[in-house]
């Protein structure tokens, strides 16, 4: 402190003050540089408004992915196909327009069904591999159609060699 009661701060250039040799400031007691202006705020609450609406659709479970569905039900006759072959014996997978389909296991160990919301299968079908995991059919191609909200996907069982397609 000098002699008037200030208290020096820090050097600044001699170009902003030509006639003082030091800075000197005077230390204030305002408090009104605490907290947030109304700008501020205004922008936090648009910010948190734009990620509610981007996020709030993600959270709507009435509807469900067509794409989404036909890559469970292909994953799951994969899933049959793969256990024929694992047992040496048929496996079949069996498909109804109630939207759900049941896999068989002869071994009794992986029986289980699996509901699609919606009735979300349009077809009855049954599907049955061998144990080399090939088709019983003969030479037609399965095919099991999934719809919902306009949008479908077909699951396909090539004849002879099994490969499951969705277009």
């Amino acid at each position: 402190m000098n002699l008037l009661g200030i208290k020096e701060k820090s050097f600044l250039p001699i170009a902003s003050f030509p006639f003082f040799k030091r800075a000197y400031t005077v230390e204030s007691n305002f408090s009104s540089e605490l907290g947030f202006t109304l700008i501020e705020l205004i922008i936090v609450i648009l910010l948190i408004a734009i990620m509610g609406a981007v996020a709030f659709p993600l959270f709507n479970r009435n509807t469900f992915d067509v794409g989404t569905a036909a890559a469970t039900v292909q994953t799951d006759i994969r899933m049959a196909q793969e256990l024929a072959m694992a047992r040496n014996q048929s496996v079949s997978i069996d498909f109804d327009v109630a939207g759900q389909y049941d896999i068989d296991d002869p071994g009794g160990t992986n029986d289980w069904t699996r509901v699609l919301p919606g009735n979300a299968v349009t077809n009855d079908v049954t599907v049955s591999f061998n144990q080399y995991g090939e088709p019983e059919n003969g030479s037609d191609d399965y095919e099991v159609t999934v719809s919902a909200g306009g949008e479908s996907r077909t699951i396909t069982v090539e004849a002879y060699s099994g490969r499951v397609t969705v277009s």
